[in-house]
């Protein structure tokens, strides 16, 4: 893999913890938020190639989260991937802007895969 910085954005330790072994594991460099309002402010610091990102967060959702991202010039094209178990949330997190929809749990190499579509999708830019 290309280096890729990768934004893991969950509530949950284990699964931050998980997700970022794995993505180091690949190679890509990685930055972790416990929530939607930690992400906002670290993202603009970090700027990541791709976030990986939970719906169910306390405090800012993850569907705020993707609409204050896409809606933000600095932030807009930075592809979002959303993980969620809820089964019922994919059709809101597209309508938010998410780039792609993952139902938990979710094998690594299926993420890894979505990620690297994501990322490479023809038309894509990083901002600079």
């Amino acid at each position: 893999m290309q280096t890729l910085t990768v934004m893991i954005v969950d509530d949950v330790q284990d699964i931050r913890d998980l997700y970022e072994q794995f993505f180091e594991m690949q190679g890509a460099r990685v930055i972790t938020a416990e929530s939607g309002v930690s992400a906002l402010q670290v993202v603009l610091f970090h700027r990541p190639d791709v976030i990986v990102l939970d719906i169910a967060m306390p405090l800012l959702s993850g569907n705020d989260v993707i609409s204050s991202l896409k809606g933000d010039t600095r932030t807009r094209t930075i592809p979002i991937v959303v993980v969620s178990g809820q089964p019922d949330a994919r059709r809101a997190a597209l309508a938010a802007g998410a780039d792609a929809y993952i139902q938990k749990p979710v094998l690594p190499d299926r993420l890894l895969a979505e990620v690297l579509r994501v990322v490479r999708t023809p038309g894509r830019r990083r901002d600079q």
